[in-house]
């Protein structure tokens, strides 16, 4: 009342003072909110594309509540603005607009669609907030950037066995395997991505809690922490075999650097002691993932020089007449002597495959660290990673069989050393090439255990402070008192997680029966079995508050919805099975 807003009416009308000064108020008010907007595209299914306006501008909430009622209120300080259409979207976002907040809000209202798709879409937005609330502002990134830390946090000590499984299953099968599995993984990324926008849950656990309850959230954080401490324990482990070598061998790093061929130096487990307290230590120290791009470029990149040279040498043995011819059928003779072990042996082999794609645990990392953020754009770099992975994989195992046969080891730098690759390229080309390949490697598997600490700190904090988390609810709101937590207790959970890997790592001498105990027990659960559950939660319609379930999908979804629950049945299958299979193989053993 009193708000003149035509401009002719200003020049023949004197309006009262409290009348000029409430506009003056709100035209200010739009002004600064209209500054801030920076357009993200979501995916909006059958009804096209809407805008996600930002705002980073600071509004002291005294002056929105004079503006405008709280419940009508388009802005919030410091949140994304999720109720703006795409056509509503100005032109120029530094361009100055008098119109009324109350006017815009009526806009928006009006001609946003019906049947619950506004709440929906404002759940997607929030995905993106609740996961940037829970981490400190990491600074613009790119698509770019987030792959290859995804990438970093699939790709690890997980790669090495890969060879060998090619040699046990033939390449007909590996190869099959590699691909079925990575596009497995894949969908299970998406549903998580998607689940995640549905909902506003910012981590893995409590996107579970929501959609599957707690028990499937206990579930979830035991499989997360078996994984991520056995993985970590596992590459301090192999970290010790690069640089001492072998036990008892004098082949590492530190000899072929050093000339080191005796001594407490080349104990392993004073080789990881020493890595932990000067260089892990201070990695782990870094709280914004983002400050690990540059590194996670560099491992990927030394991942790639491990492959690359496994394919050259590959290429180099068909050259010279000496490659070996990859077998196409499975070593039958290899799994057991009966139809039973056979069977078990080989489905045995997929969760070690698994274990190579297994990156679940980093994903609502790298959704707090992509800006501008969208669910498509993070489906894309889950997408990317994984074909990044996939094709490292597949030139590791071709050219390791290729160059090495039926020799190759269950660890494939056992063959990239000096004296395994001389008889191919030569004694000295072979020294500089094991000690760029191994010492690459080595980058890698730090940037991986950095990576590691994110999830495994965050799953920790949600075991020890359960209630209080769940006492702060969902969403944003559970973000950032996992934040708060988080930021209070840093120092304690991250180097008390760091000592206790250490001393796992000097305890375990033997990484591949922790490597198969992860896969089976670990990888299977938050792979395949959890995403499974949340695809069939949501294909329920459970995310849908304040409707009664797949009651309120429309036609289209409904037919997604069916696609999405066959597509869980048959996962969740598959890892109910691969994990009974693995818990069958030790009872039997």
């Amino acid at each position: 009342a009193g708000i003149v807003t035509d401009p002719q009416a200003t020049r023949t009308q004197a309006p009262s003072v409290h009348a000029t000064t409430q506009r003056s108020q709100i035209e200010q008010l739009c002004r600064d909110t209209v500054r801030g907007f920076a357009c993200l595209r979501l995916s909006l299914g059958a009804y096209g594309q809407a805008l996600v306006a930002c705002t980073r501008s600071e509004i002291k909430m005294q002056t929105l509540r004079a503006a405008q009622p709280a419940q009508q209120l388009l802005v919030i300080s410091n949140k994304p603005m999720y109720k703006l259409p795409l056509h509503q979207a100005p032109a120029n976002p530094s361009k100055q607009t008098s119109k009324p907040a109350a006017a815009i809000d009526r806009t928006v209202n009006s001609q946003w669609p019906a049947r619950g798709y506004r709440r929906r879409v404002v759940a997607s937005a929030a995905a993106g907030d609740a996961a940037y609330s829970a981490k400190p502002d990491s600074g613009k990134s790119n698509y770019w950037d987030c792959t290859f830390a995804l990438t970093k946090a699939i790709i690890g000590a997980g790669m090495m066995p890969i060879p060998h499984a090619f040699n046990l299953l033939g390449w007909v099968a590996a190869v099959g395997m590699l691909v079925g599995v990575a596009a497995i993984t894949y969908w299970t990324n998406t549903v998580m991505v998607q689940g995640s926008a549905d909902t506003g849950e910012g981590s893995y656990a409590s996107l579970v809690g929501r959609l599957v309850g707690p028990a499937g959230a206990g579930l979830l954080q035991a499989a997360l922490f078996g994984f991520c401490f056995g993985v970590m324990a596992v590459y301090l482990v192999v970290i010790g075999d690069i640089l001492a070598g072998a036990p008892g061998a004098a082949n590492g790093l530190m000899t072929e650097l050093f000339g080191i061929t005796s001594g407490p130096l080349l104990q392993r487990s004073n080789v990881i002691l020493g890595v932990a307290a000067a260089v892990c230590a201070p990695l782990v120290a870094i709280r914004d993932i983002s400050k690990l791009s540059v590194f996670n470029i560099l491992g990927v990149g030394a991942v790639m020089l491990l492959a690359a040279t496994a394919g050259l040498l590959g290429l180099t043995a068909v050259i010279t007449g000496v490659a070996h011819v990859p077998p196409a059928v499975p070593n039958l003779a290899a799994f057991g002597d009966t139809p039973l072990k056979i069977a078990m042996g080989m489905a045995g082999v997929v969760p070690i495959i698994l274990n190579c794609y297994v990156g679940h645990q980093s994903i609502h990392g790298i959704m707090a660290m992509l800006k501008p953020y969208s669910v498509s754009e993070m489906k894309a770099v889950c997408g990317g990673s994984l074909a990044m992975g996939c094709v490292i994989f597949l030139v590791l195992g071709l050219g390791s069989v290729a160059a090495f046969g039926a020799g190759v080891d269950a660890n494939i730098l056992n063959n990239l050393s000096a004296t395994g690759m001389a008889p191919l390229i030569g004694s000295q080309l072979a020294s500089v090439m094991s000690v760029i390949v191994r010492g690459g490697f080595l980058v890698s598997l730090l940037g991986s255990f950095a990576l590691l600490m994110f999830p495994l700190r965050t799953c920790l904090i949600e075991l020890l402070w359960n209630k209080q988390l769940s006492a702060a609810g969902s969403g944003p709101a559970k973000a950032a008192v996992t934040a708060e937590l988080e930021s209070k207790h840093y120092t304690v959970l991250t180097y008390g997680i760091l000592a206790s890997t250490v001393a796992t790592a000097v305890l375990v001498p033997d990484i591949w029966a922790a490597l198969s105990i992860v896969g089976d027990l670990a990888s299977t659960v938050q792979a395949f079995v959890v995403p499974a559950l949340i695809g069939l939660a949501l294909a329920a319609g459970k995310h849908l508050q304040g409707a009664k379930g797949a009651a309120a999908l429309d036609g289209s979804s409904s037919s997604n919805a069916g696609m999405q629950k066959l597509m869980s049945v048959i996962v969740l299958a598959m890892g109910v099975t691969l994990f009974g299979n693995g818990i069958l193989q030790r009872v039997l053993a």
